[in-house]
């Protein structure tokens, strides 16, 4: 039987049973089964346990498991279970005792209300070529991410960065003993995740107790509430890593002059050296990450010479994946900022899910400051997720990543060498998912342009880890065992179907909904397998429902006779699910209760068609003044399921609520809930709107400025009637992509470097003019934001009179899809 162990915590530290490459708590994850222990977690959404027997068949033998659960080990004879009362307090205090292993590697914590996440990934691409690095992936910076980010540190590493996040008293603390640092960084504090602190200043107490046992901190000196408690931690002799105003400071700010998208910054280092840097941000918010980054990179011994072109890199630096459409038929994946072993694997992972039907292709530059080991990790990964092409650029990749030798592969010397050969047609892609990841130095950004899909510069950025959050809340609203099907209807409401459909499935959502038969066939075609309703399936492609297994609608006794001709002439033998609509009041499709007997008599009469559910359209889900006629809906389907269920002699799944319905109506659940503009962080009911984030950013270029005199027209039709000398930004974006002619005449604002301008003149075809006046820190290029947050397109769609559902559904396909994760 399987060896469990059920000693206190305390004295399962020292045990062999933690030699292992890696610990994990999430299943979609291992990649190396026989060197990896996993945490059992159990969460709101999912509970690890479930997945023990799936981890022990794909060859996990390690685990550790809550005690309140009762498990068969007799069923997993080769595993070893370490049990304890509290698995992520354990996880905690075996992370910090591996810790005490590496005591002598510099390990920079950083805290703060915002911007941990930017200014680590910024620290570390500065000294990303002077330094073997690690950093914590992603944003793993709570009470789990913290110890699966500090468990790889060895003492290989020069030096490491770890995010620190906290939402409560007590637990800093916890933190601090994982991570140990020796160097502290705060960002700022403000009201982001106070809701646990009963002030401000209690909250920026515990944040600072990261720093304990740190020798020094680094912070801006004219945040005035961090710099008095800093103060008062000087009886511990740290040293302060200050950056400001004052002569006191390590990094002094002499002055800041802005210029056309840029900053020119005076500084004075250590009290006596005197330079300028020219950065690429002119907005205070990334002025203030920046001087955080680069006194970090001075602290940690960055040479001061180098510091301008590194600086200079943080240009426009991403910091999420994204994906977006190649050309021939690819999947082009950027992560091209770094390319640190963690986030290589983060970024592999990404490539499965999105490479079903193509080939797998990584475009990876060399390791900066990496070891032998790496690169064995890195083959590791190619080969454990099926990479079948590779192509490495950097005067080193070959001779480390020779074990390939079985995987379509070639290698350059530098980017320039890649991009010649993809432009002469040396390198070749057709029908492929292509992850692009690289060290800044190699500037793989121009490899992306070369393989994106060219159109021009509107884009709508889908964020998936804002749909994630969204998803995981409206689970959060669930009872025990109730079902979410996710509609995916009109191209996934105008975001993208496929993409959303691979993040559902991924996340193990348990239904889809499409409106039509076409797109249950392209996300069949596109790998996804669940069970996938389709709310308007037309009987010419009732073949197509049979060959890719969709189940259809059925809303009339027509409709369901016509679906029996048809499958008594194909002569099918198996069972055919089908999905019965009750018109309860929406008055739209479905049956009406006093033909539900009729229909259950032809059920009866061919039992070859299974109801799989018996389902119904809220009518006014999100209308206070509705309540009853909402309650009316509910009784009138449990009503009609009770018939159909007695008279079948089994029990089809129910379902009525939508996303306002989940929201506003929790007892009204019954066996399945559908969850539709919810998902894209969308409450029409604002019931729960406080929870959600918006997923959708709808963004465009400026083509051209130029300048006009007073009384100057713009525009077609000379609508636009300058009342002064000013410039007129051209836009990329007109009403082909779906900013509609209602918007111009000065009666919508667009967002360009954080200022608002009005349209002017008519909105043409594929241009829209704004009026710039005479800002002097707007180019050609610069990005344009329509919306970007639920306010933004609550006003959009009240300044198009219409609802933020056909906002999403009218943009053009024309408009570029592009999908971000951290």
């Amino acid at each position: 039987m399987g060896i469990h162990i059920q000693k206190s915590d305390q004295d399962i530290l020292k045990s062999d049973f933690w030699k292992k490459k890696y610990i994990q708590i999430d299943s979609r994850q291992v990649v190396e089964p026989d060197q990896t222990i996993f945490f059992c977690i159990k969460g709101k959404y999912f509970d690890g346990h479930d997945f023990i027997p799936k981890l022990y068949d794909a060859g996990v033998e390690r685990f550790v498991v809550s005690g309140s659960k009762n498990i068969d080990f007799e069923n997993f004879p080769t595993a070893t279970f370490v049990v304890s009362a509290d698995p992520v307090k354990l996880m905690q205090e075996v992370a910090a005792e591996r810790r005490k292993e590496t005591i002598g590697v510099p390990v920079l914590g950083i805290t703060g209300s915002n911007a941990k996440t930017i200014i680590k990934e910024w620290i570390y691409t500065l000294l990303e070529s002077d330094k073997n690095s690690i950093k914590s992936p992603k944003s793993f910076n709570s009470q789990i991410g913290v110890p699966l980010s500090v468990w790889p540190l060895s003492k290989r590493f020069d030096m490491a960065i770890f995010e620190a996040g906290i939402s409560q008293p007590g637990e800093m603390e916890k933190l601090q003993r994982v991570i140990q640092p020796t160097h502290g960084l705060i960002t700022n504090i403000g009201s982001a995740h106070s809701e646990g602190f009963i002030s401000l200043e209690q909250k920026l107490d515990e944040k600072l107790k990261l720093f304990k046992n740190s020798k020094g901190i680094i912070f801006n000196s004219d945040n005035k509430i961090i710099s008095d408690a800093i103060n008062k931690l000087t009886e511990n002799e740290k040293i302060k890593y200050s950056w400001g105003k004052g002569q006191e400071n390590f990094l002094q700010v002499l002055s800041i002059r802005k210029e056309k998208s840029k900053s020119v910054i005076a500084l004075k280092y250590n009290h006596k050296t005197d330079f300028s840097l020219v950065i690429p941000f002119q907005d205070n918010f990334s002025i203030e990450n920046c001087m955080h980054a680069i006194t970090a990179y001075l602290v940690f011994g960055g040479n001061l010479n180098n510091l301008q072109k590194k600086v200079s890199h943080l240009k426009s630096l991403p910091m999420r994946m994204s994906s977006r459409e190649g050309i021939d038929g690819c999947t082009l994946i950027d992560d091209s900022y770094n390319n640190d072993v963690a986030g290589i694997e983060a970024s592999i992972t990404f490539l499965g899910q999105q490479s079903y039907g193509k080939k797998k292709t990584v475009i990876l530059s060399s390791l900066e400051q990496q070891k032998e080991e790496d690169y064995s990790r890195v083959i590791d990964l190619l080969k454990s997720h099926k990479v079948e092409k590779f192509i490495g650029v950097g005067k080193d990749i070959q001779k480390h990543v020779f074990e390939i030798s079985k995987t379509e592969h070639s290698f350059y010397k530098n980017t320039e060498e890649l991009i010649i050969a993809i432009k002469n047609s040396r390198e070749v892609f057709f029908n492929e998912a292509i992850l692009v990841k690289g060290a800044r130095k190699y500037g793989f950004e121009r490899i992306v342009r070369l393989l994106e899909k060219k159109v021009h510069g509107t884009k709508l950025e889908i964020n998936l880890n804002a749909i994630t959050k969204n998803l995981n809340y409206y689970r959060s609203l669930l009872k025990p065992k109730v079902k979410m099907m996710v509609m995916l209807k009109a191209f996934g409401y105008g975001v993208g179907s496929v993409e959303l459909a691979k993040l559902l499935q991924y996340h193990q959502v348990n239904y889809i909904g499409v409106a039509y038969t076409d797109e249950g066939v392209e996300l069949r075609k596109s790998g996804i397998h669940l069970p996938i309703m389709v709310l308007n399936p037309e009987p010419n492609f009732y073949e197509r429902l049979l060959e890719y297994d969709l189940e259809p609608e059925v809303y009339s006794l027509k409709q369901l006779n016509d679906l029996i001709y048809f499958l008594k002439r194909r002569k099918e033998e198996s069972k055919f699910k089908i999905h019965l609509n009750i018109d309860t009041g929406m008055h739209r499709m479905g049956f009406e209760f006093g033909e539900i007997k009729a229909v259950v008599e032809v059920l009866l009469e061919n039992k070859e068609i299974v109801v799989i559910s018996v389902f119904s359209h809220l009518a006014a889900a999100d209308d206070n003044s509705e309540k009853s006629f909402t309650k009316h809906q509910f009784e009138l389907l449990k009503k009609a399921s009770k018939f159909i269920e007695e008279k079948l002699e089994y029990k089809p799944l129910q379902h009525i609520l939508n996303s306002s319905g989940l929201a506003k109506y929790n007892d009204f659940q019954l066996d399945m809930v559908r969850l539709g503009l919810g998902l894209y962080g969308i409450d029409s009911s604002c019931t729960v709107q406080n929870h959600l984030e918006l997923a959708l950013k709808l963004t465009t270029t400026v083509a051209q400025i130029k300048s006009y005199k007073k009384n100057e027209t713009i525009g077609y039709g000379r609508m636009g009637k300058l009342n002064k000398d000013s410039k007129v930004a051209t836009l990329n974006i007109g009403y082909a992509d779906g900013f509609l002619r209602k918007l111009g005449n000065g009666i919508f604002k667009v967002k360009i470097n954080e200022s608002y301008y009005s349209t002017i003149g008519n909105i043409c075809m594929d241009m829209t003019m704004v009026d710039v006046g005479e800002s002097v820190d707007i180019s050609e290029e610069n990005e344009v934001i329509i919306f970007e947050s639920f306010d933004d397109l609550k006003k959009y769609a009240v300044f198009l009179e219409t609802i933020p559902y056909e906002v999403l559904t009218s943009i053009s396909n024309r408009v570029k899809r592009i999908y971000v994760s951290e």
